[in-house]
């Protein structure tokens, strides 16, 4: 095929890929279906070989396996992700959008696309809310974890961190997020169409489609690699800061093991709020050793009481 002389139109629906190769030029290619390539490079200053080179080269991309995925540190996984996102928000997105605000459909598609142009930019809103979250928080929180791992932290301020924003709490959100292209999935009926449907539908169904497997594909990712290497990250961290993790009421450092866990329990539950239980006890040992210099009133008599327990001096 002689690609120069042959029209955008036909390019495109032998290959939908060069739609975003196109689109990545600055080039919508429902403007300009009838013209040739060579036409069209011409009115945007591209030279036809630059975009064979691009398109080649997508063609030649290919993602690590989970396997690979799962042999790397954490860090090299979070990475990973955080190029997806940039992926995803700078390419991906924008070239639906361009496609799905662009596209003059034909008139029995004129209902479901004015719905889609409604729906889609909230999906997107929502979708980068999502992003920004997952990597303010999760990916923050693995940063931190490995600072803790690698004793960049006080005991103190490893405590702290370690009470903030568990991974299983996080994965309990990013579980809510993972159909969140449910919506247009349904609006598109499974992004199915008629063999007669215009090539701008069948592009744009084409790249929704292909979206929404992308994003399964990276949720996957997420839960079955990235959360399990930072449940046992945290994990490590705990071990190290000398905390036995259980149920919220009874996470003691190891010092207090040596005294009945239900006793000093029962005795927290009643002498403060249940709320202030944890953080009370978790710092016990640093408490117990003096280093408190804001000790209220009440600590100062837990540590009277607790000091028969615990031959350790202020």
């Amino acid at each position: 095929m002689n690609f120069q002389s042959s029209s955008v139109g036909d390019l495109v629906s032998q290959n939908y890929v060069f739609a975003a190769v196109l689109h990545y030029f600055g080039i919508s290619f429902y403007q300009y279906q009838t013209d040739s390539l060579e036409q069209v490079c011409k009115k945007h200053k591209v030279h036809v070989r630059q975009l064979t080179s691009e398109l080649e080269e997508w063609a030649l991309r290919k993602e690590p396996t989970t396997e690979e995925l799962y042999l790397n540190p954490i860090e090299v996984l979070v990475a990973y992700l955080k190029k997806k996102h940039y992926y995803f928000v700078r390419q991906e997105l924008p070239f639906l959008s361009n496609l799905i605000s662009g596209i003059t459909p034909e008139p029995e598609y004129n209902a479901l696309m004015a719905d889609l142009r409604i729906m889609f930019p909230l999906f997107v809103d929502d979708f980068i809310h999502h992003i920004h979250e997952e990597e303010s928080r999760l990916f923050k929180r693995i940063e931190l974890l490995q600072d803790i791992e690698a004793s960049r932290f006080s005991l103190a301020d490893a405590l702290t961190i370690l009470e903030r924003d568990p991974i299983h709490l996080l994965a309990e959100v990013h579980e809510i997020h993972e159909d969140e292209m449910n919506g247009i999935r349904k609006l598109t009926s499974d992004y199915s169409l008629p063999a007669e449907a215009p090539l701008t539908m069948k592009v744009l169904y084409h790249e929704l489609q292909n979206f929404e497997r992308e994003l399964v594909i990276h949720a996957q990712i997420e839960d079955e690699l990235l959360f399990p290497k930072a449940v046992e990250l945290e994990h490590l961290g705990t071990k190290r800061t000398g905390i036995a993790v259980t149920d919220p009421l009874k996470m003691l450092a190891n010092p207090l093991e040596t005294i009945e866990t239900a006793t000093l329990i029962d005795f927290l539950k009643a002498y403060c709020a249940k709320e202030q239980v944890d953080t009370l006890v978790l710092g016990l040992p640093i408490r117990l050793n003096g280093q408190d210099n804001e000790m209220t009133p009440k600590v100062m008599a837990l540590k009277s009481v607790l000091k028969k327990h615990f031959q350790r001096s202020s």
